[in-house]
């Protein structure tokens, strides 16, 4: 932990709520720094709003009554405070906003309903009153334009952002009335009061081929763009890979196929089985992004913001450019690519008895889809003579996967099986149909695997007591599961909340 949060956690651990400077700086003592280097970590405190200044003294806000949170707004218009704490939301009254919009990160007060102040309904939710914002949550908006006499402004398509924003004549200039457009806010107007913008990008009109799914894109700040600097770093990367380079990686070119979508536009994993007895040998091969994208590099620095791929149903806004993310890191039938390789021998019962994780280089034998897999395991027998220098191997998989799935069952793992949606399009673009789509076996085969490697692997970098990023559902929040008991309660089910 750096100085500055041991500062935060230890003035958080103090009975004072109040401190002089001089009181702050005792704190360079316990924490062996200098105080020039402390009252640089009360400057950025105070900068982020975790402690507020008051003459020569500064205090924690929570310690003074206030609670820091995030401002949610409803299509309804109803206000409420979520607070960064987890404890239960507030209600924001009408006029008890201070002007702050939805997402916005503030501080505020609960109302006192015991000294004539405003009073709510028995058990109806507690309310507070913001204090301050400490920072806007919105900093580009969607919405339709329009035109009152000569100037324009848009209207956020987003119903919970409560603000119009006016544009500038020289940004709007190409824009026309009931057109999609792109906006950043320049000035974020107060409670009742317009906002001000300037027009990033012309959408089109609504119900235009590809406006809609920008429109959402645009909406949470996403961009099928790059910059130049990340669009020269991937076309620096080769377009095929050298296998002489990496002597040390393992080859794999038997058996391998990868299962996708009919419509995946990338991929990323691999798989391979060999029987062993009443043993399975399960090989799952997952594309080596990290051989092409290196920590610090324009490529990871704008990964890091996208954080993910997004799919639209007819197009993807991808984290990484067209050159990786569909050439040199998608697992190409017939084509060597590097990848990481987890290797797991498993029992008849479904335990991983051994398994190991190293560098590889494959070649996939078969670009296979969901479809096809099922197919063959339903015995279709075109499809088996298609593919019928794998169809034993699926089928070993399908028992195997058959076997995972039990063992989860027996573990006491949740299965949601639930049918995917899949939205059909058009030509256009436009939406003509909205379909079940079930699991069937192909699929459970690959959510079977995938589960077995990253179990494996977690425990790989667990024995190693290396630090790892781990997915965990921590305890539900109290007050909520209070509160699923009281509704439950009126159907009739009734459980004690420990």
């Amino acid at each position: 932990m750096d100085i500055k949060n041991l500062l935060l956690e230890k003035l958080r651990e103090s009975k004072k709520d109040v401190f002089t400077m001089s009181e702050v700086n005792v704190f360079s003592v316990l924490l062996n720094v200098s105080k020039d280097e402390i009252q640089k970590c009360v400057a950025q405190l105070i900068s982020e709003n975790n402690l507020m200044k008051d003459g020569n003294k500064v205090y924690l806000p929570e310690k003074r009554g206030y609670i820091r949170g995030r401002i949610m707004t409803s299509k309804s218009g109803k206000v409420f405070l979520r607070p960064d704490s987890g404890a239960e939301d507030f209600e924001i009254p009408a006029g008890y906003s201070s002007g702050a919009l939805n997402k916005d990160i503030v501080l505020a007060r609960v109302l006192d309903f015991g000294r004539g102040g405003m009073r709510r309904a028995s058990g109806s939710q507690k309310q507070a009153r913001v204090e301050k914002i400490i920072s806007h949550g919105v900093e580009t908006i969607v919405g339709t334009f329009k035109k009152n006499g000569s100037y324009g402004y848009v209207v956020p398509n987003d119903q919970s952002f409560k603000q119009e924003i006016a544009v500038s004549p020289s940004s709007s200039a190409n824009a026309k009335v009931g057109q999609i457009v792109n906006v950043k806010i320049t000035k974020y107007g107060g409670a009742g009061e317009m906002g001000s913008g300037e027009i990033l990008e012309i959408l089109g009109y609504p119900n235009e081929k590809g406006v809609d799914e920008l429109s959402v894109a645009r909406d949470h700040s996403l961009t099928e763009k790059f910059p130049e600097a990340v669009i020269a770093e991937a076309e620096s990367l080769p377009d095929k890979v050298d296998r002489s380079k990496y002597p040390n990686r393992r080859y794999f070119n038997k058996n391998i196929i990868t299962i996708d979508g009919e419509d995946t536009r990338d991929i990323d994993d691999a798989v391979s089985l060999v029987r062993e007895g009443e043993n399975f040998r399960l090989f799952v091969h997952i594309a080596d992004v990290n051989e092409y994208v290196k920590e610090g590099g324009e490529l990871d620095r704008e990964a890091f913001l996208r954080g993910t791929s997004v799919y639209f149903p007819d197009f993807v806004i991808p984290m990484f450019p067209i050159k990786l993310s569909n050439g040199i890191c998608s697992l190409f039938e017939g084509e060597d690519r590097c990848t990481l390789t987890c290797e797991m021998l498993i029992n008849k019962n479904g335990k991983v008895i051994d398994y190991d994780v190293y560098e590889s280089i494959i070649n996939s034998n078969h670009r296979m889809t969901y479809d096809q897999v099922q197919r063959i395991l339903d015995g279709d027998e075109n499809e088996r003579k298609k593919f019928a220098d794998v169809a034993g191997m699926i089928d070993d998989m399908n028992e195997l996967g058959q076997i995972l799935y039990k063992m989860r069952e027996r573990r006491g793992a949740l299965d949601f099986d639930i049918s995917e949606a899949y939205i059909k399009v058009d030509e256009a673009g436009k939406t003509v149909d909205i379909v079940k789509r079930p699991r069937r076996d192909s699929d459970k085969i690959i959510e079977s695997f995938m589960i077995a490697a990253n179990e494996s692997v977690a425990d790989k970098f667990r024995q190693a007591d290396m630090p790892f990023v781990y997915r965990v559902h921590e305890n539900p929040n109290e007050v909520k599961v209070k509160k699923f008991a009281e509704w439950c309660s009126g159907f009739g089910e009734r459980f004690q909340v420990k």
